[in-house]
């Protein structure tokens, strides 16, 4: 590959003259001539016309190393945190050995959530007995952090098993886990060390957001940071919707998102249990964003809905079991559902199921599903 030599002391004068008329290599690095000292070897691109040189400077062939930028190029995120994995372990002389770095006992996580300037890694990312020393090295998450090119960096666990569902993370990096993102013209932002976050939930808020509600009430039970009580003021155009949440981070978070969309005078916020806060007789649609289940409060949702009657959209993780296909295992739920909300309501009310969707695939056989259940009432 061509290369021009030249005096060190000329270097950064001949790599300029190189880049303006793009005969500069890029790709490979200004490197020592290890046969002349004093001299380095700059590489060109040899079918592009060279500017006039010096008479110091000779035209060689030479086979120089990649440069950091062609390297960084070519790597997937993966591949650039492995190797400076395996550096950092080797420059520190960390025990296992470096090579062990990307192996089964020390496996190197290849996905993870991306929030602006924040990266949130699972529970599992080095969770390995091998990686517990080189974890506990001062400088191991701030080299994570700079290997994935975020200023911020956290792990998440399990959702806490508690009743407001409260989100365990450990912020690595960075002074604070509040995070912003827009999804389908809505702003929104939450503490990720405190408030729970399902991206997976996407496609019912699309379906949500073109509900035909306005001038129509709707009542949120499980209200969260806004994940659903946005869409409907936002873009389905409810004239309101009373939101029922009892972890105060996510209360907290939905009073922020609904100052960010411009919607908090058609919101009305109620902090506790919702078969407690909730209200009676007003709403024309009561949604149930609970899973694995939210029967709890489908009384309550009942008592919410309007003297008439209304709509209940109900989440509920639904399993099929053996011998049964998918949409039989949907349909024996359906069924249920209707059963038990008719022993819950006047007897004489009609209860239909308008629509069932699949929003996710949750476990093998076990799927999140929508409900979309009208309730009519004799008047």
């Amino acid at each position: 590959m061509a290369a021009l030599r030249c005096r060190a002391v000329d270097c950064a004068q001949l790599r300029r003259q190189l880049e303006l008329s793009k005969a500069y290599d890029a790709s490979r690095k200004i490197t020592p001539d290890s046969g002349k000292s004093g001299f380095l070897l700059v590489p060109i691109n040899s079918d592009v016309l060279l500017p006039p040189l010096s008479e110091d400077v000779e035209r060689v062939e030479a086979v120089l190393p990649a440069s950091a930028t062609a390297i960084a190029k070519h790597h997937t995120p993966y591949q650039t945190l492995l190797r400076d994995l395996q550096q950092f372990v080797l420059d520190l002389h960390l025990s296992p050995n470096a090579a062990v770095v990307g192996s089964e006992a020390m496996p190197v996580p290849r996905r993870w959530e991306q929030h602006g300037d924040l990266v949130l890694l699972s529970d599992s990312a080095f969770a390995q007995p091998a990686w517990q020393p080189v974890c506990q090295h001062a400088g191991f998450w701030q080299q994570v952090a700079t290997s994935l090119r975020c200023q911020r960096l956290a792990v998440k666990s399990v959702i806490a098993d508690t009743l407001t569902r409260d989100a365990q993370v450990s912020l690595k990096v960075g002074d604070d886990g509040w995070v912003t993102q827009t999804d389908n013209g809505i702003r929104c932002t939450w503490d990720v060390t405190t408030c729970m976050f399902s991206a997976g939930n996407i496609t019912e808020k699309l379906r949500v957001a073109k509900l035909p509600c306005e001038d129509q009430v709707v009542v949120d039970l499980f209200a969260g940071i806004g994940y659903f009580t946005l869409p409907y003021l936002v873009h389905a155009k409810a004239a309101c919707v009373h939101a029922c949440e009892w972890n105060p981070h996510a209360v907290e978070a939905l009073k922020r998102n609904l100052e960010l969309n411009g919607v908090q005078d058609r919101c009305i916020v109620y902090q506790g249990d919702n078969n407690q806060v909730a209200p009676h007789g007003v709403a024309d649609h009561v949604n149930l964003g609970l899973i694995p289940t939210s029967a709890n409060s489908w009384a309550t949702a009942l008592r919410c809905l309007k003297p008439c009657g209304g709509v209940l959209h109900v989440h509920e993780n639904v399993t099929t079991e053996t011998g049964e296909t998918d949409k039989q295992a949907w349909g024996r739920f359906g069924d249920a559902l209707i059963a038990q909300l008719k022993m819950m309501d006047d007897e004489t009310a009609s209860m239909t199921i308008q629509h069932i969707e699949c929003v996710k695939s949750y476990a093998p056989r076990i799927y999140h599903m929508v409900y979309d259940v009208a309730v009519t009432r004799a008047s």
